[in-house]
């Protein structure tokens, strides 16, 4: 018996078809719609479907329908499990030297995890060495050119170096843009400003071919997260050092990489916001 455990705020109807599958998680997609079939261990997110009861490996069929899921024909009501809430409504007042110690106190931690092949090497320049051949070297220095670009001199065109680039079905790249507009959407409320048509613009330009990448992309800029990236966000704000330590170590259970690589693009990106404002 499958049973449904929550299910994410940015799915919509429609009749699915499987584009790819993992033992933790069965993404489909609609058009350009995204729904992923996932277990506990991947947990709460925008568009997943957290179920047990079922090998994810198995589920080969999905529907979505008016307040229901159909999964491998078996119906599943909307009531059997909780709507998961992607966006961050308030986030608590703390100061800007608050802010960036909380931040340093994360980016510490980060800088300390073992993720082999990861974007550490972006803050931990030790991890470089972890990168052995020359097809790996070029892919360090095709990164740092595409950093230097989207920091420095020219947003826009360093989106377009990092877009795509990496391994896996959603590329190291990718996941740093998605943790870089995280942190954009964030410094909003920090700051008071409307950053929506430079969030929109950077979106634009990091759009490729993967539905998937897409999907988490636009969600990014509209500031819809994973739960454990909400988490890690929510905890920095609040600055229970305890918590920031847990769910910054939990980002090793989000992909082979893809956690890591989004918080190594958060933490970079909201440093350099609150650098560029003290400036």
């Amino acid at each position: 018996m499958i049973l449904l455990k929550s299910y994410g705020d940015r799915l919509v109807s429609g009749k699915y078809e499987l584009y790819s599958r993992s033992k933790h998680a069965a993404n489909f997609i609609c058009q350009n719609a995204l729904a992923c079939c996932v277990d506990e261990s991947v947990g709460p997110g925008p568009f997943s479907i957290v179920v047990s009861g079922i090998p994810i490996d198995s589920i080969k069929t999905l529907q979505i329908e008016n307040k229901r899921f159909i999964l491998n024909g078996e119906t599943l009501n909307f009531t059997r499990g909780g709507r998961y809430c992607s966006q961050i409504e308030s986030l608590p007042k703390i100061s800007r030297e608050k802010l960036r110690e909380n931040l340093k106190y994360f980016g510490d931690h980060l800088k300390q995890l073992s993720c082999p092949l990861s974007l550490l090497f972006l803050i931990n320049p030790a991890k470089e060495n972890e990168f052995k051949t020359d097809f790996e070297n070029e892919y360090v220095r095709r990164f740092k050119n595409g950093i230097e670009l989207f920091f420095d001199s020219d947003c826009l065109q360093g989106v377009r170096r990092l877009r795509g680039l990496g391994f896996g079905l959603t590329p190291s790249g990718d996941d740093f843009l998605a943790g870089a507009m995280a942190a954009i959407h964030i410094s909003q409320s920090i700051f008071n400003e409307n950053y929506q048509e430079r969030l929109l613009e950077i979106s634009q330009a990091a759009r490729g071919d993967n539905p998937i990448v897409n999907a988490y992309l636009e969600s990014a800029r509209d500031g819809a997260f994973v739960k454990r990236f909400r988490d890690v966000i929510i905890a920095i704000f609040r600055g229970n050092l305890l918590k920031i330590k847990q769910n910054t170590t939990q980002l090793l259970g989000a992909g082979k990489t893809s956690g890591v690589d989004w918080a190594v693009g958060y933490y970079l990106t909201l440093m350099a916001e609150l650098n560029r404002a003290k400036d």
